[in-house]
């Protein structure tokens, strides 16, 4: 860290670049235990002086802001300390120290409050360096963001698998089977550790990175610009393996937005007036129907078939020497095309054609083609948007058309009726949590106080998820199968460990303990690569259990090829037990820390399944409930008012405004239903953006004045 400060006296820059890998993909709390406080403020904190003491020889960075500015950022951060004043009293009080569940302690509220804070300092250290350099501010931001979209999708294919069978001999599809595995039940979470309960902190980390990206997209020119169309297409693959509907309808919503401010006016000559969009897209629609019905005839190369008319008609309308080719040759290609569309539906091995279904499909492909060419005579793009279209438009159909045509989704939107009741019967019991008096009402119940009003409220429910405490006597945990207390160690396959621990229990229990490869969530259907053993507690004050578990597979690939390893133990009665300590041998030598569970060091929880006492799944909902209706109102003022900041911004052609309302509008699309702000990752990065973009030009004069050195005069 000391080498990264004196980075920022020579490059103050630097945290641009850096800060969204940091919160999106770099997070050591599963190996360190430290959830509340951890090396994230640490790389902030040293961030926000270094680039304080860097620029400090600009004496003042003032500006004069409008009295409505002023008036909206003020009662939004009165709103967060009144909130959190009103529920804990005095800071004084607070115990930092959290002991067991840390969502049920007093510094979870401190913790919730991470993200305004940072958001605010982080702003101001944005206002010094765009003062410096908004040009290089601005592109700082932007490369930051595409490098923290390619980081996150190693982590992701990383965690698929993708990985090990690329580097597997064998055929390419196996290779590429787990990469295009798009009918897994499992849901990515990438390096994040407040997945360990579910939520939608990844979700709401891609959604931003999109945002960013797709800005710098229409920000740079030449070369740079495929920098960002790569990392957009990895993104977007981030993102549909998330296998979350909210954030696939988000998307959707974003760049309807995006596109909408986008694309420069004159660029488009047939989108001259809103019947002309509107038949635009019909068109898009149409397209995509077609190819989904392509693709579920004639497999992937059929999809290619249909790609190649799209992209003959594309290029066509972008490049003025294809259309200038002699149109028999151009219809050669399209029947070329043809021909391989048909081709790849009689020869597939997964679809049984008869002569109905061979005359149905080549009409499609006739009709498609006949409407790229017709398209392509009127609609006259430029060369960028046709090469973004041709890159990140066709990459993205192919991984949704895939995606939609999996028995997995088809699974997954039968089940949205029955989702949302799931929401609203959980919604429902949220707000009865709530204390019915009237500075409830105004201030709310405070930030992070949701899991421990829950808890109160529903006592039953909370104990089928689990719990645990901590104290001099070590720890204590509840009944709740779900729950597993872990810790991330080096595990060696096939070897025998000798496991000790001191326990009592008033009740016979029984405890599962074993180890496991596994990242932060299990599917349902996946149970992992574990080797685990149960044991019965009978009941005693006092008592030491010595057995060996064989570690069998697990730890035997290298970590390219396998999920982190961890050694892990649960309730598995409906009783409580204590454990003082616990013992991990190999050859005689402890392979685990702080074994006494003196703090909650190198320890963490995980819960598969059972998430909702965690999160309450709507953003409106869960500002009313943690900042009250004062809280509410002032933060939707605050978001609205830099939206249309940015909207005017991104009318102007400014690229960085465009990435604002595309983030604004794809975080509160997945607030619906989710709440990726209940991450202090996501809302830092979140509420920074919109604090940026609450600045009016129009309202806003910089005044820098310089340092002047006396022996000058």
């Amino acid at each position: 860290m000391a080498a990264y400060f004196c980075l920022l006296l020579v490059h103050p820059f630097a945290p641009l670049l850096i800060i969204p890998t940091i919160v999106t993909t770099f997070d050591l709390t599963p190996w360190l235990g430290w959830a509340l406080f951890n090396e994230l403020d640490l790389f902030l904190l040293v961030s926000i002086a270094g680039v304080s003491l860097r620029t400090s020889s600009l004496s003042s960075i003032r500006a004069k802001y409008s009295r409505k500015f002023y008036l909206i950022i003020g009662t939004w951060c009165a709103a967060w300390l009144l909130a959190f004043i009103s529920a804990s009293g005095s800071v004084d009080n607070l115990t930092l120290r959290p002991n067991g569940v840390f969502y049920f302690s007093e510094a979870y509220q401190l913790f919730q409050l991470k993200g305004p804070i940072y958001a605010l300092l982080l702003w101001i250290m944005w206002k010094r360096l765009n003062a410096v350099d908004s040009p290089k501010a601005v592109n700082s931001l932007f490369y930051g963001a595409m490098f923290a979209g390619l980081v996150l999708f190693g982590v992701i294919t990383w965690e698929r698998g993708v990985w090990q069978d690329l580097l597997s001999p064998g055929a390419y599809y196996y290779r590429l089977a787990s990469l295009l595995d798009f009918t897994s039940r499992y849901r990515v979470t990438g390096s994040l550790s407040a997945m360990h309960t579910g939520g939608e902190a990844i979700d709401g980390s891609i959604i931003l990175l999109i945002a960013l990206v797709t800005g710098g997209i229409f920000h740079f020119k030449e070369s740079a610009r495929w920098l960002f169309i790569v990392a957009a297409i990895a993104l977007l693959y981030c993102l549909i393996t998330t296998f979350t509907r909210t954030t696939y309808a988000a998307l959707i919503i974003m760049l309807l937005m995006g596109g909408a401010l986008g694309v420069k006016r004159g660029s488009l000559s047939a989108a001259s007036n809103r019947g002309k969009l509107l038949l635009g897209a019909f068109v898009v629609i149409g397209t995509m129907l077609c190819l989904l019905q392509i693709y579920r005839a004639s497999g992937y190369l059929g999809l290619v078939a249909g790609y190649a008319i799209i992209g003959l008609g594309l290029l066509n309308s972008a490049f003025s020497p294809i259309r200038h080719i002699n149109r028999w040759i151009l219809a050669t290609f399209y029947c070329v095309a043809i021909a391989l569309g048909l081709y790849a539906q009689l020869s597939s091995k997964w679809v049984t054609a008869g002569p109905k279904e061979i005359l149905i499909h080549f009409i499609i492909l006739v009709a498609l083609s006949s409407a790229s060419h017709t398209l392509s005579r009127f609609v006259k793009l430029s060369r960028t948007a046709i090469m973004s279209i041709l890159v990140i438009g066709l990459a993205g159909s192919f991984f949704m058309l895939t995606l939609f045509a999996s028995y997995r989704m088809t699974e997954r939107l039968t089940n949205v009726g029955s989702d949302f009741q799931t929401r609203f019967d959980h919604w429902s019991d949220v707000l009865d949590a709530r204390s019915g008096d009237w500075r409830t009402v105004l201030l709310g119940m405070g930030p992070g106080t949701y899991p421990l009003a829950y808890a109160t409220s529903y006592p039953e429910k909370v104990r089928k998820v689990g719990s645990f405490t901590l104290d001099k006597e070590g720890l204590t945990l509840g009944f709740g199968k779900d729950l597993k207390i872990a810790q991330r160690i080096k595990i060696l396959p096939h070897h025998n460990y000798e496991i000790v621990i001191n326990a009592s229990t008033k009740e016979p229990s029984q405890i599962a303990i074993g180890f496991c490869e596994r990242n932060f969530l299990f599917a349902s259907e996946s149970p992992g690569n574990c080797a685990h053993t149960y044991k019965d507690l009978p009941a005693s004050d006092k008592q030491q259990l010595r057995f060996s578990i064989n570690s069998e597979s697990v730890g035997k690939n290298s970590i390219i090829g396998r999920w982190p390893t961890i050694f892990y133990f649960s309730n598995q009665k409906q009783t409580t037990f204590n454990i003082e300590f616990i013992q991990v041998l190999l050859d005689g030598s402890d392979v685990i820390k702080n074994g006494n569970f003196k703090g909650n060091n190198y320890w963490y929880f995980y819960n598969d399944f059972k998430h909702l006492p965690w999160h309450m799944k709507n953003i409106p909902l869960a500002l009313f409930f943690e900042l009250g209706l004062f809280g509410l109102l002032s933060t939707l003022l605050l978001i609205f008012y830099s939206f249309s900041s940015a909207v005017k911004k991104a009318r102007e052609g400014s690229s960085v405004a465009l990435a604002g309302v595309m983030s604004i509008v794809g975080i509160l699309s997945v607030g619906m239903m989710g709440n990726p702000l209940d991450s202090a990752r996501v809302s830092l990065l979140f509420y920074w953006i919109v604090l940026i973009f609450s600045e009016n030009d129009k309202h806003i004069k910089y005044i820098i004045s310089h340092k002047t050195n006396s022996n000058n005069n």
